[in-house]
């Protein structure tokens, strides 16, 4: 099968592309640090392929509430691949991973895939933003992802070893963030699954969250108050990634 993969260098993508070539797709790939620019993915001479899995994106939550022109190009970046694979009356399927930050706050800490998305930073709308643009589209499978661990993320998870000083966020007089996480492994396998399946949203995480008081264990630590645009803890309902991908 041919396939495309936008942001096919990135930490998830890389792992994406080795599983797609494994199993013998023909992998095209678009990626800034190859100099191929998906918002302007129309004046691209590649053939529209059978599948697009879209996966460029900035996305550093705090970042993106100081530097919102960066940020907005991650829905130029989804116009730009909409554009392309609409060259075509084929429709080729576009698996877009969003992300978690497109719930916000939850009221409740687990979210199911029906709840209404509020996100709190530009990062998270611009995410949720890209979403309707794809269902608009009408051919879409769509990933909301929790974080995602393994050697080479930017995590806080992985970031932690290279701390010297670790500086948690804290909320209500000394609670600490709680965060979803799933292996990078998991997701490219829902990813892969997601091939066969049409037009649907899907949670991809571990169903808990892990606060972040567990993950630095008896290491010391100095603490920031959490700003509002940050969610202070969520985890995912994972119902129906079990049924589709597991």
């Amino acid at each position: 099968m041919k396939i495309l993969v936008t942001g096919g260098l990135g930490f998830i993508g890389s792992h994406l592309v080795s599983r797609l070539r494994f199993d013998g797709h023909v992998v095209d790939v678009i990626d800034i640090k190859n100099g191929l620019d998906c918002r302007k993915c129309l004046q691209l001479s590649h053939k529209v392929p059978d599948i697009i899995f879209h996966l460029a994106s900035h996305n550093n939550a705090v970042e993106s509430m100081t530097n919102v022109e960066k940020y907005v190009q991650n829905i130029e970046m989804t116009q730009g691949v909409i554009g392309f694979a609409s060259r075509t009356n084929c429709k080729p399927k576009i698996i877009f991973t969003s992300s978690c930050a497109v719930y916000g706050q939850p009221l409740l800490n687990t979210v199911k895939e029906t709840d209404i998305p509020m996100p709190l930073n530009v990062y998270g709308f611009t995410k949720l933003t890209s979403e309707a643009l794809l269902q608009k589209y009408g051919s879409y499978m769509i990933l909301r992802l929790a974080n995602v661990t393994g050697k080479g993320s930017g995590i806080f998870a992985e970031q932690l070893r290279k701390m010297k000083t670790v500086c948690l966020y804290t909320f209500d007089d000394g609670k600490t963030l709680s965060r979803d996480y799933i292996p990078v492994e998991d997701v490219v396998h829902a990813l892969i699954k997601s091939m066969k399946l049409q037009n649907e949203i899907v949670n991809v995480g571990s169903g808990k969250a892990i606060s972040y008081l567990d993950l630095i264990g008896k290491r010391s630590f100095e603490t920031k108050q959490c700003p509002p645009y940050i969610p202070r803890t969520i985890s995912l309902d994972v119902t129906k990634y079990q049924r589709l991908f597991t």
